[in-house]
């Protein structure tokens, strides 16, 4: 046993200890403090002292009520965090600025976000869906006193890396990096906890010992993502799995790290994932690699291998059901940027050349996993795709379209670039768009629950 994966197993034994009590407990949902008489001000390290080890009520998920609901945007407009609900009103849930991205609670409770302070810190903040209750989460202060993160010479912030609710709770899951001048990424392998109702934080787990985190659509599981392995975990800190996959590091020919990214099944009883090759650039080019992993502890077992583009400019696409994979490989001359559209089982076999095109993207799937949408061409033409079946355009796009996000079968949110501008729409597959909000400004962000 190698001495980070005793590090591991002696954290994970003191972490089951700290909560096997009280985490797994999913009371119900504690409600809401009421709006303070005054709004927290914006100054670094505002926020209240991270829970004890002795306290680990500061885990206890408080779960949303389950009842269907419209669809719901949350989204940032011009440095505030703004809200749409389907039917009704937009509104602004903040006034002082600053906000550069967005959560929203799985009960629409709850908007979490990222509030810049300055070029180099950031902090998470939350407000109520009704715009009450503004608070700060997680400070400076609070990030640059962690004791656990070793600082880097380059280092300027300790900042929140990717931040997600964990889901059907109002506790928001982060990681973190180091940032300094210069580009690139730099995870600290960590993952940290921060209920937004009581301001309670956890650290699940210190610098080294996690990583980028994937929950299970029930919360009930993390899968765990470092450069090197992917491993899983009761989101209760009991029963670990390490390394149910390893792989070997992925070249980025970049200032960044690749980190797998697993896509678990919808009933959270298995997890997939698409494996680039070693160097993926490497000629003759090499597999990438598709994997089933159950959630007993067991290896993942590979399930096939297909010949796509790098990572890096398209990745696999698994359905939502995970029946089916999307991919793209580059054919003819290199300066034409053509490339074949394929469509498979998930395991790689009955690969169908869907279409050829140039600047070929593959933009998501549909809720229905029969459906898809595509853009080729410059300027882009967007079609709609069907299993087993021909593509028809998309008609009415005045715009170029990114960060698609399927809601349902039919239904899709996205960026619309118009003039330089970003404007946030909802389209059908049959072309008709609704407008949520123009132009949004910039940085670009949104985030829904349906």
């Amino acid at each position: 046993m190698n001495r980070k994966t005793l590090r591991f197993s002696i954290f994970v034994l003191a972490l089951v200890g700290l909560l096997a009590c009280n985490y797994l407990n999913r009371a119900t949902p504690t409600p809401l403090p009421p709006p303070p008489a005054t709004q927290a001000p914006l100054e670094p390290g505002n926020a209240p002292p991270e829970a004890q080890p002795t306290q680990p009520a500061s885990a206890t998920a408080t779960p949303a009520p389950e009842v269907t609901r419209s669809l719901s945007v949350a989204y940032v407009r011009d440095g505030n965090a703004w809200l749409w609900v389907e039917g009704g009103q937009n509104q602004a849930l903040t006034s002082s600025g600053r906000v550069t991205d967005v959560r929203l609670s799985d009960d629409e409770a709850v908007v979490a976000f990222t509030r810049q302070v300055d070029d180099f810190h950031w902090e998470l903040w939350a407000v109520n869906s009704d715009g009450s209750n503004e608070r700060l989460l997680v400070g400076v202060n609070d990030l640059e006193a962690l004791p656990d993160i070793t600082r880097e010479e380059f280092t300027r912030a300790i900042v929140p890396a990717r931040f997600e609710w964990v889901p059907g709770t109002h506790q928001l899951a982060y990681n973190t990096q180091q940032v300094g001048e210069g580009p690139g990424q730099f995870l600290s392998d960590d993952l940290r906890l921060v209920n937004a109702d009581s301001l309670e934080r956890i650290t699940l787990f210190p610098e080294g010992m996690g990583g980028q985190f994937y929950y299970s659509p029930d919360g009930k599981q993390i899968a765990i993502v470092t450069p090197t392995k992917i491993s899983l975990i009761d989101s209760n800190g009991m029963n670990p799995r390490e390394k149910v996959l390893s792989y070997p590091e992925v070249m980025t020919y970049s200032e960044y790290w690749y980190y797998a990214r697993p896509v678990w099944a919808p009933d959270s009883s298995l997890l997939v994932a698409a494996i680039p090759p070693q160097d993926p650039l490497a000629e003759p080019r090499q597999p990438t690699t598709l994997w089933n992993i159950p959630i007993t502890g067991e290896s993942g077992r590979l399930a096939g291998s297909i010949d796509t583009t790098a990572f890096f400019a398209s990745e696999v696409s698994f359905s939502p059901d995970l029946s089916r994979i999307a991919f793209l490989r580059e054919t003819g001359d290199p300066a034409l940027n053509q490339r074949e559209l394929y469509i498979a089982s998930n395991d790689g076999n009955e690969a169908t050349l869907y279409h050829t095109a140039s600047f070929l993207q593959f933009l998501g799937w549909a809720g229905s996993s029969d459906q898809f949408l595509f853009q080729s061409g410059d300027p882009p033409v967007y079609q709609v795709g069907r299993v087993g079946g021909d593509f028809t355009p998309l008609p009415g796009v005045p715009a170029g379209y990114f960060d698609v996000r399927f809601v349902d079968d039919q239904r899709f949110l996205h960026l619309a670039e118009i003039n330089g501008q970003f404007d946030l729409q909802l389209t059908d597959m049959s072309g008709n768009s609704v407008t949520i909000a123009s132009p949004i400004g910039t940085p670009a962000s949104y985030d829904f629950v349906k």
